[in-house]
């Protein structure tokens, strides 16, 4: 083997330097070299230090422990200065960073990128490794099926972060020649980075803080057509963020050279929708989803016809629509875990930012306005009423929208009389019904003639009263008014009119 010929040629740095680079260039094509499991003292004997030490140095090895300990720390520093490279030593030299004194730069060289601690050992060891396995979060497994995913591997692994592609950076296609993604394989609709979470995570890194039992990042295997080489150390990065984005960005800022990951296959398409169904979840970590994240992920997901989800919901939306809104229901519980109460809310979003359509459409007074005035092909000829929102004016005719409760039809009462009394023109009410209502193609007619029913019947009401008030022969009483006490100097009720 070549290692058995490398030979020191002196205890000054360069020969000491230039020794263990040519340590490292036998180690390439020799992964179980001896050179990876081997101390300081030992590599020493195995590379002839006692042929060049000082006789007055005896065995004790302290002289020349502490020669390389410098030599080591200096040649690190050149690697990170020269080529980005973080402990070098460390990355080929496992057994030499396990030494109660082990250093990564001389002293005063203690800040690296985001102002990390440069001089301080890794964070993510096997050590960690092991506990993090032991743990045996496995959050990516009960739903990866539903995005036709799968583990690449069983458990969690300890992965060079230059293997990995930088969160929010360009991703370009070496089959077009073209950008594809322009944050990296970013998921959210906005707020991307948020860098009090990353310096939060970047110190518990620093300070060895991470949590074992926690929910730890998720990579996947990059498609081909977007592996490249790293261009400083030729690299091959073939792991994309899945899950992970501030805390893999933590860790690089922090200076770390390995990440804790979970490896799965995922297509880029479904990517989203897993991350944003499963990783960013309530709870599972420090900026968790928004509404927006998950009717986008959906959305595209359904654009896009390839899980057996939007390839079912897309069947029912063309061929029996009265399955849309139960189909949605369901995913949004067994995939998102949205609470109940919130489910009415997202399917409706879902519904107005995709081309699929329930049997029936759950509008509020606002959202009906919005339908109007965006869409005037659908509906000519409809002018909004000047400070009436709900009011519009189509070929003479007002049109009164209102939801149907009790008290719109109180309030639909005095719109009616102000118009009576004011333009007296034909007026249309439009009927949405009530947020409850058992409303469907069975009950829709009897459904919507409740309001007018209820309306004429307060219209009446009022009329009678009138008569009674200020007819021929009054029989009402009129309305007294009485103020409550309130001043310092009110005792009781206080007479007004």
């Amino acid at each position: 083997m070549k290692s058995q010929t490398i030979q020191i040629e002196g205890i000054k740095h360069p020969q000491i330097q230039d020794c263990i680079l040519e340590c490292v260039e036998s180690m390439k094509d020799y992964p179980n070299h001896m050179f990876w499991t081997v101390d300081q003292q030992f590599w020493l004997k195995m590379v002839g230090y006692d042929n060049v030490k000082n006789p007055k140095e005896e065995d004790h090895y302290r002289m020349a422990r502490f020669n390389l300990k410098e030599a080591a720390q200096a040649l690190n520093e050149i690697k990170w200065k020269e080529e980005g490279v973080h402990d070098f030593i460390g990355q080929h030299f496992k057994e030499w960073t396990k030494d109660s004194e082990y250093q990564i730069y001389p002293d005063g060289y203690e800040k690296g990128p985001g102002g990390s601690k440069l001089n301080r050992k890794p964070t993510f060891t096997e050590k960690l490794l092991e506990l993090c396995c032991k743990a045996d979060n496995r959050y990516c497994e009960d739903k990866l099926k539903f995005f036709n995913g799968e583990y690449s591997h069983a458990q969690l692994q300890l992965i060079p972060l230059n293997s990995v592609h930088e969160p929010f950076k360009d991703v370009h296609n070496n089959e077009t020649g073209k950008r594809d993604f322009h944050r990296g394989f970013q998921t959210r609709v906005d707020d991307d980075y948020d860098k009090d979470t990353v310096n939060d995570i970047k110190e518990d890194i620093e300070d060895y803080k991470w949590d074992p039992h926690a929910q730890q990042i998720a990579l996947f295997e990059l498609p081909k057509k977007y592996q490249y080489k790293e261009k400083k150390t030729k690299t091959l990065v073939k792991y994309g963020v899945a899950n992970g984005n501030h805390r893999v960005t933590a860790a690089l800022l922090a200076g770390e050279t390995h990440i804790i990951a979970w490896i799965i296959k995922i297509p880029v398409s479904s990517l989203r929708e897993w991350a944003t169904a499963v990783g960013n979840a309530p709870g599972k970590t420090s900026n968790p989803r928004k509404k927006a994240d998950v009717v986008q992920a959906i959305v595209e997901a359904i654009e896009l016809n390839e899980t057996v989800f939007a390839q079912k919901l897309n069947e029912a939306n063309k061929n029996d629509k009265s399955k849309v809104t139960s189909i949605l229901e369901k995913y949004l519980i067994e995939v998102y875990s949205i609470r109940s109460r919130q489910i009415p809310g997202y399917v409706k979003s879902i519904l107005n930012n995709s081309g699929v359509q329930s049997e029936y459409r759950d509008w509020t007074v606002k959202e009906f306005i919005r339908e109007i005035i965006e869409n005037p092909d659908k509906y000519p000829g409809y002018e909004q009423v000047q400070g009436k929102d709900n009011q519009f004016v189509c070929d003479g005719v007002l049109n009164i929208i209102v939801k149907d409760d009790t008290t719109q039809y109180q309030n639909l009462v005095y719109e009616i009389s102000d118009e009576i009394n004011d333009e007296n023109r034909p007026t249309d009410v439009i009927t949405l019904p009530p947020k409850g209502a058992k409303f469907d193609k069975n009950t829709r007619e009897d459904v919507r003639k409740v309001p007018a029913k209820k309306v004429m019947e307060n219209i009446l009401k009022v009329y009678q009263a009138g008569e009674k008030l200020f007819g021929a022969t009054p029989t009402a009483h009129v309305p007294k008014y009485k103020g409550a006490p309130q001043f310092d100097d009110e005792t009781t009720f206080v007479r007004v009119i």
